[in-house]
């Protein structure tokens, strides 16, 4: 069974463009499904996901206007009706060219391990290394939970209970509700597969956060690494 890619988007196609210009590059591409959750009066969204070419698709496009919150919810809800094992990715998280491999590994590695909750492509690490290179197989583990290009199971994500309070983001109720109080972990690699681009829309951060902790510009594709699908745990 193919693995679906959660795709959640409202009405940054300039973002999304770039989200799917990676995702293009990818290896294992037929491994994978893309499900989309597309917020309605973007067309230029609409046609962006209408071109796709290089992965299967299975588009909804909601009747009315969701919100963050529900829409990523429900995306994430109806995919667990039919996968056991969903990746998600948002119109502003743009993943480097091994990030597939990267899900496809950690799903082997720790779908039985319950202590493990999710599996995130995004780290920033602002610490210069000698030699990127040397670290581009190694992955680790953290108590938190970061929604930037990430996965999880169905088991742990039927897990969480959710409120409606719209003020408080589907990811920061994770963190607070579910990963703090279960002492969970996620897996990450330490060159980052992923890069957030958002700096407008629904609860981005502002731009000081953004430039000081959540842009990446040191990850897999920016230092040119090979791609590779075996990775190492390092605790």
């Amino acid at each position: 069974m193919k693995i679906p890619i959660v795709m959640t988007s409202h009405n940054r196609p300039e973002y999304l463009k770039k989200v799917l210009e990676g995702l293009s590059k990818n290896d294992n591409l037929d491994k994978f499904i893309l499900l989309t959750a597309e917020e309605p009066g973007c067309e230029e969204n609409q046609k962006l996901f209408s071109n796709v070419d290089f992965i299967e698709i299975k588009r909804t496009i909601r009747p009315e206007k969701f919100g963050c919150n529900k829409n990523t919810i429900t995306a994430i809800n109806d995919a667990f009706n039919d996968y056991d094992f969903v990746c998600i990715l948002e119109e502003d998280v743009v993943p480097s060219s091994d990030f597939l491999n990267f899900i496809l590994w950690g799903n082997k590695e720790f779908k039985d391990n319950k202590d493990i909750f999710n599996l995130s492509g995004w780290f920033n690490d602002k610490d210069d290394f000698a030699d990127f290179s040397d670290f581009n197989d190694i992955c680790k583990t953290r108590p938190a939970f970061n929604c930037w290009g990430w996965a999880t199971w169905k088991d742990r994500w039927n897990s969480i209970n959710f409120n409606n309070d719209t003020n408080v983001s589907w990811d920061t109720q994770i963190q607070r509700n579910y990963i703090n109080g279960k002492n969970l972990k996620e897996v990450y690699p330490v060159v980052s597969r992923v890069t957030n681009i958002g700096e407008v829309g629904t609860y981005t951060t502002p731009e000081f956060w953004n430039e000081l902790k959540q842009y990446v510009d040191k990850n897999h594709d920016s230092f040119n690494l090979s791609n590779i699908s075996n990775f190492n745990l390092r605790i």
